[in-house]
């Protein structure tokens, strides 16, 4: 399982530079546009309060169950050190959104080669869905990103058959349904 996650100095030096792109283009997105909607502001809200003691509950007090908890935790976590609420957010969404493009690369060159992997990842930093929705406030980032990793772990468990890989990949698909029910 280890070998399908090893990178030569080469890959992880040129997808440094496609994270760098990706989250600076993320950023540029957000600053063209800085909106919280209405998901982004409950999030922020359950984060903060999770994090800072006061339970997973909203601004009200109340507890929260109709949101998932993965996307909430980042945001608190990240506001720990941001200090900026209204930030926070976003951070977490273009961070996954820019680590997605390390999954997507070596799915492609695992399954094809290492040319079609920085193809690959050289297309996900510049796909207008995909950054996007990392410029802002919405857990779609997040889910994507933990969805590709499922995806590319189940490849893994196809290929290897062990216990360890099922295991892996019941653990990203987890992380996946608990940023967003849509796994199931």
């Amino acid at each position: 399982m280890k070998k399908y996650f090893i990178l030569s100095w080469k890959e992880i030096l040129i997808l440094t530079i496609f994270f760098t792109l990706a989250f600076l283009l993320r950023l540029f997105l957000f600053h063209l546009e800085p909106i919280a909607n209405s998901d982004g502001i409950g999030y922020t809200e359950i984060g903060i309060n999770l994090i800072s003691g006061r339970g997973y509950v909203n601004s009200l007090g109340e507890p929260s169950y109709r949101d998932w908890p993965i996307y909430p935790i980042f945001i608190g976590l990240a506001n720990i050190f941001l200090r900026d609420h209204t930030f926070a957010g976003p951070f977490v969404s273009m961070v996954f959104g820019s680590l997605s493009i390390f999954i997507i690369f070596l799915f492609a060159k695992n399954i094809y080669n290492v040319k079609i992997g920085y193809l690959a990842a050289f297309i996900a930093v510049w796909y207008p869905y995909l950054s996007n929705n990392a410029s802002k406030d919405y857990n779609s980032a997040t889910y994507i990103f933990f969805l590709l990793l499922a995806a590319y772990c189940g490849w893994i468990v196809y290929r290897e058959n062990s216990r360890s890989s099922y295991f892996i990949c019941g653990l990203f698909t987890g992380l996946a349904y608990l940023t967003r029910f849509e796994i199931i």
